[in-house]
Formats: structure tokens, sequence, C-alpha cells
């Protein structure tokens, strides 16, 4: 997975962070969350997946596809597929905590 960050340093509040996500052919994130950032998902190009609820919800993702992803979900990105999946994520947290909560390395 790569992650290019922007807005970051940008958003007065510094409670905002966009990040376009590329996911690899055949590869998965770590289960993780968002700590506690609500996270929208926009899907850009490929097909892939947010998994969670211990692998009972999977939620497909193709171009054009939103998503919400709660604060504190536990979930891993997914690409099965054999193109690049690139989506693009929008965070807002009310309190100063812009850290991802980690439950493995990503």
């Amino acid at each position: 997975m790569i992650r290019q960050s922007a807005i970051v340093d940008l958003s007065p509040s510094q409670q905002i962070v966009g990040t376009l996500m590329r996911a690899q052919p055949h590869s998965s994130s770590a289960i993780h969350h968002h700590g506690s950032q609500d996270t929208i998902v926009y899907a850009v190009s490929g097909v892939g997946a947010v998994v969670s609820n211990h692998d009972k919800q999977v939620d497909e993702l193709k171009p054009g596809d939103w998503a919400i992803i709660p604060k504190g979900r536990e979930h891993k990105e997914v690409n099965n597929g054999d193109e690049e999946v690139c989506t693009h994520l929008n965070r807002f947290c009310l309190t100063d905590d812009l850290e991802i909560g980690r439950l493995g390395n990503l």
C-alpha cells in the first residue's frame, strides 16, 4: 500500500486529512482503525474492498463508489484483483488526535 497524504498541514484547524491510497494487486493492509476519525472513502480506480467485522463484512468498492468507515472500526483494505486500486480518503476529527490507531503495521 502506498499512501500519499495531502492537506495535512494546510487545514487551519489541522483536523482534516486527505490521503490518496494505492493498493498493488493481490495486497492488503493490516487490520487497523482510524481512532477518533470518521473516514470517507471514494474509489478512483480498480476494484477493491474494505473488510471488517472479523472478515464477515466485505464492502466492495469500484470506481465511483463512496463508503464511510466509522471512527474506531477495525478494518483492512484489500485488493484481490490484478490491477492497482486507487482510493481517496478524507478524515475529519473533532479532537487533537490525528494519529492512526494501529493493531499492526500498514
